[in-house]
């Protein structure tokens, strides 16, 4: 089984790709839409998605019944594991158990939803002298990375997919937290 989203036949005509290779290949053509072609499926997929990520999580999350309208008005250039990772995303930043639209977290997603602990906003901190914004910057890095980390149990991969980053940014970063303190420890988060 082999998936890809260009005309291999066209791509064949241009020379682009193999034509021997096309014909082994080629028993049996499914064309399945982009994701922003097929919207209705949008909420089964999300329902779906949720209860796989539910699997990784300590505290289960689940959309609330007008999540899934918000989830369908958008572009979907990513189509099915765009969704995913915004699911994802939102429901480990995101400390409520039920995502409304306005948690589901578009683009990177810090913009859209304020990152909430005991139903209260977190708020940014006041520029002022003496604030340094590389050291804020690394601060919020070492917490989501390690709270990602405990709500995976440690899984690197799935921290890394929740984040958005490669598993060995994970790994690197865990190794300079080592490095840096002389301890084998997650950041607390």
């Amino acid at each position: 089984m082999a998936a890809t989203n260009r005309d291999l036949r066209k791509e064949v005509e241009g020379k682009r790709f193999r034509e021997d290779l096309y014909y082994r290949i080629e028993v049996g053509t499914l064309r399945l839409p982009p994701l922003r072609e097929r919207k209705t499926d949008i909420p089964m997929i999300a329902a779906c998605a949720m209860d796989n990520i539910n699997t990784r999580l300590r505290k289960k999350k689940r959309l609330s019944t007008s999540a899934p309208a918000r989830l369908e008005a958008g572009d979907w250039p990513g189509n099915v594991r765009g969704l995913l990772n915004l699911l994802e995303r939102s429901a480990v930043v995101c400390a409520k158990d039920v995502l409304e639209p306005e948690d589901l977290r578009f683009g990177d997603g810090w913009e859209s939803c304020p990152t909430q602990r005991g139903g209260e906003q977190l708020s940014l901190p006041e520029p002022e002298e003496g604030f340094r914004l590389q050291g804020f910057l690394e601060d919020t890095r070492c917490r989501l990375m390690g709270r990602s980390l405990d709500l995976c149990d440690g899984n690197k991969t799935a921290a890394a997919r929740i984040l958005g980053v490669t598993p060995q940014a994970i790994h690197n970063f865990l190794r300079r937290e080592r490095e840096g303190s002389g301890t084998p420890e997650r950041p607390p988060s």
